[in-house]
């Protein structure tokens, strides 16, 4: 059975006043055509990190970031979040001009409950991620989103401008410095 299906069934028994809250997740996942550990393999067809573009900040702060990912036929179906449990965020920093893919720090993002059409930049195709970046000790850095589909198996990284849609460039990651405590 194919995504938009299975995510119609599930539609379908809200509409008839299945209460999901009360339901196991067992009878979720059986009555809506999933098969109990199932896991639906996604493609990130595009992602971005969103905000901010620069962090300046004492070494220790917490700074919230915004990643937007699209999947065909999962984050486009209803104009607000669709998360799913294959696809998974997170925010990482490393060295100003490094490799996201070796090396760097990740933090795990979840998906921002508050996105809708009021969000500055609503984009309805896209569903929205929020990670929390702890500021690392005083230098400089690059950070970027990288989100996956598969639950971590391979990643896609994001970085600002143009997301993933031209492949990741340093050059275009988020900037962050990283100042020393005060006194």
């Amino acid at each position: 059975m194919k995504l938009n299906a299975r995510l119609l069934d599930f539609i379908c028994l809200l509409s008839l006043g299945l209460n999901v809250a009360s339901s196991s997740a067992a009878e979720v996942v059986l009555l809506s055509g999933f098969e109990e550990g199932e896991l639906h393999v996604y493609t990130i067809d595009f992602c971005r990190l969103q905000f901010p573009a620069t962090i300046n900040e004492t070494a220790g702060t917490q700074v919230d970031v915004y990643g937007r990912v699209y999947v065909a036929g999962l984050t486009d179906l209803s104009g607000v979040n669709n998360p799913a449990p294959g696809v998974i965020a997170y925010v990482g920093y490393g060295p100003d001009g490094g490799d996201p893919a070796s090396g760097w720090t990740w933090s795990t993002g979840i998906s921002n409950a508050a996105y809708d059409n009021s969000s500055p930049g609503y984009e309805g195709n896209n569903d929205e991620y929020r990670a929390v970046l702890s500021v690392p000790s005083p230098g400089t850095y690059d950070y970027a989103f990288r989100f996956s589909g598969d639950g971590g198996q391979t990643f896609t990284y994001c970085d600002l401008v143009e997301g993933s849609s031209n492949g990741y460039s340093a050059a275009s990651a988020g900037q962050m410095t990283s100042q020393p405590p005060g006194p």
